[in-house]
Parts: structure tokens; sequence; C-alpha cells
């Protein structure tokens, strides 16, 4: 009998714990979504996308796969830079992308977001 009063509460707070984590984790998922949809609402360069830039890129060298299918390494400094002012060689451009099927996966520190992304680009001048 002691050992039934012992148990129940051992599992009731248990129950509470992975019941906590599990909304705390839907929490950073949704966030891990908004921030996400910030970068893809804001891509053309101008002051919003620098502060975007600013608030959410690591502060460390990040990694990136353009729309183009290029990988390259840049630093945080220079990722605002870029995001602060249109490209010379093509000012007029205008950038809209649209997110779906977003999926977040996390694993301790660890979070993967995957999405289908379209990107249409306006105003650019065709290069040969």
């Amino acid at each position: 009998m002691k050992r039934l009063r012992l148990t129940l509460p051992i599992c009731a707070i248990g129950l509470l714990v992975v019941a906590a984590t599990a909304v705390a984790q839907d929490a950073d998922k949704q966030k891990l979504i908004e921030i996400e949809n910030a970068f893809a609402a804001n891509q053309d360069p101008g002051p919003q996308a620098a502060a975007i830039a600013k608030k959410y890129v690591y502060d460390g060298p990040t990694t990136t796969l353009t729309t183009l299918g290029r990988v390259g390494t840049l630093p945080k400094a220079r990722i605002i830079e870029l995001s602060s002012a249109p490209d010379p060689s093509d000012p007029n451009v205008k950038t809209s992308q649209k997110l779906s099927d977003v999926h977040v996966d996390i694993s301790g520190t660890t979070a993967l977001v995957s999405y289908k992304q379209t990107s249409t680009d306006t105003g650019t001048r065709i290069r040969p």
C-alpha cells in the first residue's frame, strides 16, 4: 500500500514533466517557423531585411545555400551588409517567397526546419 502511495505521485510528476517538455517544444517549433516566415517576407534588401538578419543570423560564420544553388560561408557582418542595400548590378529586382509544408524536428539543442519554397523575382534584367 505504501509503495502504491509513492508510485502514483512519481508517475504523475513524470507525466507532467513530459507534457511540459512537449508544450515547450511546440513553442520552440512555432518560434522557428515565425523566424523562417520573417526571412521569407523580407527578401528585398533594405532596412527591414538587415534588421531581420541582425536579429536572427548566427554570430559566427554562416553557410548558406542560395536559391540559385550556390553554397558559401559568410560572417554575420557581411550578411547584414548584403541585406542592407540592393545589388548594384541589378538594383530593381524584387523578390517574393512563399513557404509551405513547414516541418520542424527538434533533438536536444538542435533543430532542423524544412519546407517547400516558391520564389518569384520581378524587375530583373535577363543576363546572357
